[in-house]
């Protein structure tokens, strides 16, 4: 008869070969013939990870008892298998049962990352700083906790822990590329892009498939009229993620930096048909077609920005709604008719009078009124 080491060797041969049939018999054999034996359980747990089937693998964690390491390790996972089950609150529990029984340095970067799915933003900076006691110098760490300081708007700190990320690993490009995004703030300010260019170029050389770096530095480039290169990054971002930002901001800066309100539409058109609720672009639809002096299709998006909460469109249509409120309360002072313009003459008996205002006009404007 075959020992368990022998029996779990070629269950891990067969599982790294991609032999999923093979490795699934070879676990369960181990397992049945030999149920104390914790760390054939947790290969096996493993294994039903990674083959995403995580419900399964949460009950066979759930079988180790005895060893400690090994029971550590197997409340971990479970976590990450609550996790990618939606099921964050437990996974959380999980992570700290891990935590409890013996502090590793990734149980607390998951911790944190599911402590701020559910919106727990401060707890999560908690768990980073503690993980932080553990491993000073671990990059993962400090960039988690910079995102959550970036979130929070505390630029300060989140900056700092950027930059330590960045001296434990100088090619993490994820950091590069915060950093950058969050010192732009101070670029606009003093029109001095020369630091922020260079981390957003060296985050894109570090990680070119960060979606986020491809269009922080798309935009850098074009507040700073290098336009070509601008296009080059929004259509990189747009290669790595077809999602409706991209087509939208791709729409803007052709609009706004091209003036090619053609191919504006066509990319304006793609998001709304991803996101057809998007404000931001029903508003810079609502732009494109006012500049062709497309006033009706025009006002359709303008009203549609503004009925899902568009603060600028909203502003717009209010503004619009005064104006013509005004110009149905005037009438012309010799024959009485309304003026169809706020100034000028009146089209039915051709008076230069420019009209009478009615007295809801004359009365002192309320704060309602706007």
């Amino acid at each position: 008869m075959r020992d368990r080491e022998q029996i779990l060797e070629e269950a891990l041969e067969a599982e790294n070969a991609g032999n999923a049939t093979t490795a699934r018999r070879l676990y369960q054999e181990c397992v049945n013939a030999h149920p104390k034996f914790a760390q054939a359980w947790l290969l096996y747990a493993c294994f039903l990870h990674a083959q995403n089937e995580w419900s399964e693998a949460i009950k066979v964690a759930a079988r180790i008892k005895g060893e400690p390491s090994a029971e550590r390790a197997a409340m971990s996972l479970t976590g990450c298998c609550w996790k990618e089950l939606g099921e964050t609150t437990k996974a959380v529990e999980a992570f700290r049962a891990s935590i409890r029984l013996d502090p590793k340095i990734y149980d607390f970067v998951f911790l944190g990352v599911a402590l701020s799915e559910l919106g727990r933003r401060d707890e999560a900076i908690k768990v980073y700083l503690q993980g932080l006691k553990l491993d000073p110098y671990y990059d993962e760490l400090h960039f988690n906790l910079a995102y959550s300081y970036e979130v929070l708007r505390r630029y300060e700190k989140a900056e700092k822990h950027y930059r330590l990320a960045i001296e434990a690993d100088p090619n993490y490009g994820r950091a590069l590329s915060q950093l950058g995004h969050i010192l732009t703030r101070r670029a606009l300010k003093t029109g001095d892009y020369c630091e922020v260019k260079d981390l957003l170029r060296r985050g894109v050389t570090a990680e070119p498939d960060f979606f986020w770096g491809r269009i922080y530095l798309a935009f850098v480039y074009w507040w700073t009229n290098e336009e070509d290169a601008a296009e080059a990054e929004f259509l990189a971002a747009i290669e790595l993620w077809p999602i409706d930002y991209a087509f939208r901001v791709y729409g803007e800066f052709l609009l706004d930096a091209r003036n090619d309100s053609v191919k504006a539409e066509t990319y304006f058109k793609r998001a709304l048909k991803l996101e057809p609720e998007s404000g931001e672009t029903l508003y810079l639809y609502f732009r494109l077609l006012h500049g062709l002096k497309k006033h009706k299709r025009a006002h359709a998006y303008l009203v549609r920005a503004a009925k899902v909460g568009h603060v600028r469109a909203k502003a717009m249509l209010q503004k619009h709604r005064n104006f013509e409120k005004r110009r149905g309360q005037r009438t012309c002072s010799k024959c009485g008719s309304p003026l169809k313009r706020l100034h000028g003459g009146c089209a039915v008996c051709g008076s230069d009078v420019k009209g009478r205002a009615r007295s809801a006009l004359r009365r002192k404007p309320r704060s309602g009124d706007i």
